[in-house]
């Protein structure tokens, strides 16, 4: 990695901020857009199962979709018994993927955390 590359990522550690937002707060702002793959499985934010698999057709779709639109695409972490909605593509811990019709800030880091309080049609299927 080049010195110019490093100045740049260390920019982006110093700059970027944490953002801290409940589900309903984070649907109204990003808009959680219907898996046209599987209607009837994942979380149902009001228009239909918004979770994508990990795997197969729905994976290589989110793939494909990073290329073209990287800051619409959100992953859904458990971590340490928490699910939490996490933005960006992520490998580890991973229970799914989400997309947004509106783009996150690519200087903040988000966090939506939820309970089974926030989302009544939530149903999560491992």
């Amino acid at each position: 990695m080049d010195a110019a590359s490093r100045n740049q990522m260390e920019e982006t550690k110093m700059t970027t901020k944490l953002k801290v937002l409940s589900l309903d707060n984070w649907i109204d702002q990003f808009k959680p857009q219907p898996n046209h793959f599987d209607t009837g499985h994942g979380l149902d934010f009001g228009n239909g199962n918004c979770l994508y698999e990990t795997f197969g057709e729905e994976l290589a779709f989110i793939t494909r979709l990073q290329e073209k639109k990287p800051n619409s695409i959100w992953t859904l972490v458990d971590v340490d018994g928490e699910m939490i909605i996490s933005e960006g593509f992520h490998l580890v811990n991973r229970m799914g993927y989400l997309i947004t019709e509106n783009s996150y800030d690519i200087s903040y880091v988000y966090e939506i955390g939820f309970t089974e309080c926030d989302t009544p049609n939530k149903q999560l299927e491992g």
